[in-house]
């Protein structure tokens, strides 16, 4: 096939492509920011403290014109985790915009297969979509990491400023991110737009990985003795391995729902297992985002019963805004996530017509489809959601105890905070399932049962 020809099928006619090439390009430029935004935070000067158990004298510097959080070399290096986790979770989203829209790919493909396309020229066609939408996300990252540059530095207060001046780096790195951004979607594309069948990593390998994480989480806390830094850069590490575990694991997890679902011999449980095993990767990566979202929570949750109590100490006000910052985060990360299978669910109402209309006809009607929408959501997002809150909010004070006796931890917020964010997640996954309902009521259409 040509190179005219592919850029031509490659340009995006129709509105549904033109909303996906959008979500691309969206999700890759928020990515492209945050990661602007951390190699920012490096420019920041920052000390670090000596070696727990070291007995040399030392005097802590604070910069007054950075909040302490990103002037330790400590917490920056947690600071820049967190931001990077909040970038793959609009990756995730990205690459769920890439998979999407499976009914018209394969009517397409068939189509060009039909007029004499190879599965190359197919690869091609899919990489050439993801590609523009991926580089013109790659410029976007500029204004957005200017944006967040303007509301996380000038318009802040000169205590509370998380980043540094504009400089030249800048430009260099936001050109590194064009090009990465471009590379990624390129392969992203070739790939979705290959059909093959990819037998799953085994559950036992995301076991053992979790487990090494989660040791990893607990035994370094206990550490009396040792460079404070390396321990963070490890800590972080084990987050970031957990949570990646999260997301690749995602599918086998759900999948593992479904099958106990199915189980339970109810009608609405075993027809909302059916379609949770539909939507196993995007369910699975949408729990792995809300598990982090809940772990993040759970912390920040934490960090602000103890700053409460301790109003008066020196840097509570970089402490607060860290905990606004968490919360924050984990907001935006919740809502890529709840988009990634919100996205996945209309797919799957393109895909499955002729499946809902036979529902359809044989008594169930829209409320019905509705009520298990908003089942097979809420058995995707409820349990990780709250998993990482009890996680993250008992056992980070259990650890903080544990690491140091003589202080002690407040997490009574949790008793608010949980249930509010259970209550916010059920809001918002009826919301998703309203926000489909014409979609839904054109899927359970009985002219769906034609044959073609």
């Amino acid at each position: 096939m040509k190179p005219a020809t592919l850029w031509l099928l490659a340009a995006p006619h129709v509105r549904a492509s033109r909303t996906r090439a959008a979500l691309v390009a969206a999700g890759t430029a928020a990515a492209g920011g945050l990661v602007l935004v951390t190699v920012a935070l490096f420019r920041v000067p920052a000390f670090a403290l000596p070696p727990r158990g070291s007995t040399e004298r030392y005097e802590v510097t604070y910069d007054a014109r950075y909040a302490g959080i990103v002037t330790s070399a400590e917490t920056r290096i947690g600071v820049a985790t967190a931001v990077l986790l909040v970038a793959a979770t609009a990756l995730v989203l990205a690459w769920q915009a890439v998979s999407s829209g499976s009914a018209r790919r394969q009517r397409r493909d068939h189509a060009l297969s039909t007029a004499g396309a190879t599965p190359g020229d197919l690869r091609r066609l899919g990489a050439i979509e993801a590609a523009v939408a991926g580089v013109a996300g790659g410029l976007l990252a500029g204004p957005v990491y200017l944006l967040l540059w303007l509301l996380l530095g000038p318009v802040q207060p000169a205590t509370s400023r998380l980043l540094p001046a504009l400089a030249p780096a800048d430009l260099t790195a936001w050109a590194c991110v064009v090009a990465g951004s471009a590379a990624l979607a390129t392969a992203a594309g070739a790939r979705a737009a290959t059909r093959r069948h990819r037998r799953p990593l085994s559950g036992w390998w995301w076991l053992v990985l979790s487990i090494v994480a989660l040791a990893g989480m607990v035994v370094l806390p206990q550490l009396g003795q040792g460079d404070r830094q390396l321990q963070v850069v490890l800590m972080s590490v084990a987050v970031s391995l957990l949570l990646m575990v999260a997301l690749a694991g995602g599918a086998s997890w759900a999948r593992a729902k479904a099958r106990r679902m199915s189980r339970r011999g109810g009608t609405t449980d075993l027809l909302a297992a059916g379609g949770l095993r539909a939507l196993a990767g995007p369910a699975g990566r949408a729990a792995g985002v809300l598990l982090g979202v809940g772990l993040t929570v759970g912390v920040a949750t934490v960090m602000l019963g103890n700053t409460l109590r301790q109003m008066t100490d020196l840097g509570s006000d970089g402490h607060l805004t860290g905990i606004v910052l968490a919360a924050v985060a984990a907001g935006l990360a919740a809502l890529a996530g709840l988009a990634t299978i919100a996205l996945a669910a209309l797919d799957d109402l393109l895909t499955n017509r002729r499946g809902l209309a036979a529902m359809a006809a044989v008594g169930a009607d829209l409320a019905r489809v509705q009520a298990l929408q908003r089942r097979r959501l809420r058995a995707a997002t409820i349990a990780p959601l709250v998993t990482g809150l009890l996680v993250g909010g008992l056992g980070f004070g259990a650890l903080t105890a544990g690491g140091e006796p003589a202080s002690s931890t407040d997490a009574w917020p949790l008793v608010v905070v949980a249930p509010a964010a259970v209550a916010l997640l059920l809001l918002a996954s009826g919301g998703i399932v309203r926000l489909l309902s014409s979609r839904t009521r054109e899927a359970i259409d009985p002219a769906n049962l034609r044959v073609a």
